[in-house]
């Protein structure tokens, strides 16, 4: 009750309906919004349980969150779920106490309502509580409109959004270890992503661009990534790898990467042609050639048809 009553008591102050739309084309500002939310009410809840014994959760030093969840965090519903659905369920109540709690902690409730009038701008900033509180902004990332280059109206955009720190470090935890994953996704600084969907065929095609901290961190990022890429698509023909470039195509199209300074893009589902148009629009140099396949010697040739035939007679 004390954490559904916070919910009411920050709607009658905040409008948080409005204030949560405010950000609903950003998934990963809502989300950030979202940890606000589930976070205070967390925060009230664990100040409620301490009611009567002198203390409150500005007294608490850091501690794990998930203690506070009880049954919920193991449901068997909930443990059905797919990692990257139950970390995103799951992420507004964890990190979002732990940044309440930061907030809180040396200034009291009072610190609530700048929360509200100063809203976190990414998942970055709620793990990060101290990028919060500079002030850091994510960076304008864009990815462009494929529809034209994918050739005839028949496909459909399901998704143009935003994943941030905490979607980038999800996914890459499907893949690569979840210190390795975390500690690649610190570098984020922004980014965008487009899905489409083939309306016969339900194929999609993944465009996404990250922008990172560091040209280091791009180039930690292109390693780790494309280890991913490998693992995400079993089987795989003509792969190439070069200094910030990698491909490979899969039985129904072909998987790019490349990095240039701080930003990465991919493009997965899409054919080299779609990715190099990208590559001129971002003024980036020519894709790397593909490998010339060897012609036929045709002495060779010649001689492996005659050796043929003379085997043929033979039998």
């Amino acid at each position: 009750m004390a954490h559904e009553l916070t919910h009411a008591l920050e709607d009658q102050y905040f409008h948080i309906e409005d204030w949560s739309k405010a950000v609903h084309t950003n998934g990963d500002a809502t989300l950030a919004r979202d940890a606000v939310l589930e976070g205070s009410a967390m925060a009230a809840m664990v100040d409620y349980m301490l009611r009567g014994t002198g203390h409150s959760l500005k007294d608490l030093p850091a501690f794990d969150p998930a203690m506070m969840m009880g049954d919920l965090a193991s449901s068997p519903k909930l443990e059905q779920a797919p990692p990257f659905i139950k970390d995103t369920l799951m992420f507004p109540y964890l990190s979002g106490l732990n940044f309440t709690a930061s907030t809180i902690r040396n200034v009291g409730w009072g610190a609530l309502a700048t929360l509200f009038a100063r809203p976190p701008l990414s998942t970055q900033q709620i793990l990060h509580p101290a990028l919060y509180k500079s002030g850091k902004v994510p960076r304008v990332v864009t990815v462009p409109s494929f529809e034209k280059s994918l050739g005839p109206p028949n496909r459909v955009r399901l998704e143009d959004d935003t994943m941030g720190e905490f979607g980038w470090r999800e996914v890459l935890k499907q893949f690569i270890d979840a210190d390795g994953a975390s500690s690649i996704a610190e570098a984020w600084e922004g980014d965008h992503y487009i899905v489409y969907e083939h309306r016969q065929s339900k194929k999609l095609v993944l465009a996404t661009r990250l922008s990172l901290s560091s040209d280091e961190a791009a180039a930690r990022f292109f390693g780790r990534y494309s280890e991913a890429l490998e693992k995400k698509y079993a089987e795989r023909a003509h792969l190439l790898r070069r200094p910030n470039f990698f491909s490979f195509d899969t039985p129904d199209s072909a998987i790019f990467l490349r990095c240039m300074g701080t930003d990465c893009i991919t493009l997965e589902g899409a054919d080299r042609k779609v990715f190099a148009q990208w590559n001129s629009d971002l003024k980036w140099p020519p894709l790397p050639e593909l490998p010339q396949k060897p012609e036929a010697d045709p002495t060779k040739v010649a001689l492996l048809l005659r050796s043929s035939a003379v085997g043929a007679a033979s039998r």
